[in-house]
């Protein structure tokens, strides 16, 4: 008897919903993803949404599985396409469900889900940040903009994942990176230093140097003849053996490597002269 109340309440639902001068606004709460869709519910009333009818579109069905856990419950202003009066089951369109446009600010750290991974570069999509209230937002991060690469690594489809905005790219993507390349990097915009002579702190570790800018930025010091005269390549190698652990030296920046976060450096020109001088 339960049932048959059950039913027979349904197909009162159905019906209304179906009724070609209804007028009611129709809501559809995800429920599940299948293989061509979501299905949802329409006042208790099944159906389904295929992929291209959601309120946004993705490249690739994957995309869509790996957004799902984060889209079941979600409710979504809707068109009825078809129905069937022997199933009582709808076909529904929410692509016309409306959003207000996220701000992005640069710098601002923004949870997003990872939707695609290459050797390169992570698809992402920072819709997640608001639980996908203001929709989706497709971003692109590069294995170069993670300060540690192993965190690259570790990145799997479907995980959550905290990013810093950069700018906004063609196609209405945008570029992010992780915190704390931003912070290290981006933030303290090395490429100003390009031209300029600056302070670079030496280390020494198990018989190996190494070079920081203003003690921050790891920093590549090279002698070669592509960027010296070689008459002098010899007094410069001894130059760079004689330094030791804690010593301070001047150098010119000449470049920036974002790839690999460090700053490219030529010694002094005022010391280069001296032992061009000195030839």
């Amino acid at each position: 008897m339960q049932n048959m109340k059950y039913l027979d309440h349904l197909k009162e639902t159905y019906e209304q919903i179906t009724k070609s001068d209804s007028d009611q606004t129709l809501w559809a709460k995800v429920y599940k993803i299948d293989t061509e869709g979501f299905k949802a519910k329409v006042q208790g009333v099944k159906g389904l949404i295929p992929f291209d009818k959601m309120p946004w579109h993705y490249e690739k069905e994957s995309h869509w599985q790996a957004a799902a856990p984060h889209l079941i419950g979600k409710a979504y202003n809707a068109d009825l396409l078809e129905s069937d009066d022997e199933s009582l089951k709808l076909s529904l369109s929410v692509e016309n469900h409306s959003f207000t446009k996220k701000k992005y600010t640069l710098g601002q750290t923004y949870e997003s889900l990872i939707l695609e991974k290459t050797d390169r570069h992570l698809l992402v999509d920072t819709g997640l940040n608001s639980n996908f209230r203001n929709g989706s937002q497709l971003g692109i991060v590069s294995v170069f903009d993670f300060w540690d690469v192993k965190n690259f690594a570790y990145a799997k489809v479907g995980d959550k994942i905290s990013l810093s905005y950069l700018n906004e790219l063609d196609q209405g993507m945008v570029s992010l990176c992780d915190p704390l390349k931003y912070s290290s990097w981006y933030k303290q915009k090395p490429e100003k230093l390009i031209d300029t002579i600056v302070s670079v702190n030496v280390a020494v570790e198990t018989g190996v140097k190494y070079f920081k800018t203003y003690d921050h930025f790891n920093s590549e010091l090279n002698i070669n003849s592509e960027l010296y005269n070689e008459d002098i390549l010899e007094a410069l190698n001894a130059y760079i053996l004689n330094l030791s652990d804690g010593d301070t030296i001047q150098c010119l920046v000449i470049g920036v490597s974002p790839k690999t976060n460090e700053i490219i450096l030529k010694i002094h020109p005022e010391l280069i002269a001296v032992l061009e001088a000195s030839e």
